[in-house]
């Protein structure tokens, strides 16, 4: 009857379940390490391996996740700011007397419109915005081709030299709006890496919470089992050490 007392009394020291039972105190007294006390921590051990190795697993795919969480927000931050930098000028651009946001489109076409309105001032003829950035684009409108056509109509009083620099205005503006219109392809690109990269992050950052709510208590659960074994073991003068292969209860002097 002594000896079932005294291996229970262990058996809930080992678990963490109580205090020491008083019988087993009594036997501390005669042997510091009762034999019956190394089996019982020997089954605890056999059971903090265990809840080790599931906490090394749930562990692991914690990291997993948040290092895929990292990654996908490292290319959201990437992502952002290659659409900022392109974008930014524009992002909220608004006419000063409406208030209202003004199209990208419109805001491309502005300096050829102020160009082609200065160059009207010196020519009898109205110039064809739509028509020359075409011609320009396909390579059949070039400055000599504008300014000759310019110089057969412009108005009395307007020297070459001031009509070449209005041509000159002109044609920049268009190569430039050309340019900015293809511009305009290359950022929708941008932004649509912007707008994958976030849903790639909202996902992982969803995946990454239901990782840690189902494997952060397995991982919890095995350090407060350390911790309560441990310090119990300590009782007895027992040490509970950690190896690759498991968790053992080592005997002083072992």
């Amino acid at each position: 009857m002594k000896m079932n007392k005294l291996a229970a009394g262990a058996l809930a020291l080992a678990l963490g379940l109580g205090a020491v039972a008083p019988a087993v105190a009594a036997e501390k007294k005669n042997d510091p390490v009762p034999s019956y006390v190394l089996e019982e921590y020997e089954k605890a051990a056999a059971d903090l391996t265990k809840a080790r190795l599931a906490a090394i697993d749930a562990q692991r795919k914690i990291d997993a996740a948040k290092e895929a969480l990292d990654k996908a927000e490292a290319e959201l931050n990437e992502a952002k700011k290659a659409y900022e930098a392109q974008f930014k000028p524009y992002l909220q651009y608004f006419d000063a007397e409406t208030g209202e946001e003004v199209a990208l489109s419109v805001i491309f076409k502005k300096p050829v419109e102020e160009a082609a309105k200065k160059l009207n001032g010196s020519i009898n003829e109205t110039v064809g915005v739509d028509g020359d950035i075409d011609g320009v684009a396909a390579g059949t409108v070039t400055k000599t081709t504008v300014f000759n056509w310019a110089k057969s109509i412009k108005k009395d009083g307007v020297s070459d030299e001031d009509l070449t620099a209005l041509v000159e205005r002109y044609v920049n503006a268009i190569v430039r709006y050309n340019k900015d219109t293809a511009l305009k392809s290359r950022l929708q690109s941008i932004y649509q890496r912007y707008l994958t990269a976030q849903y790639a992050y909202d996902e992982a950052l969803v995946r990454y919470n239901e990782v840690v709510k189902e494997n952060q208590p397995i991982v919890e659960a095995y350090d407060t089992k350390f911790k309560r074994v441990t310090k119990l073991a300590k009782s007895y003068g027992l040490t509970v050490q950690v190896y690759n292969n498991g968790v053992q209860i080592v005997k002083p002097g072992d």
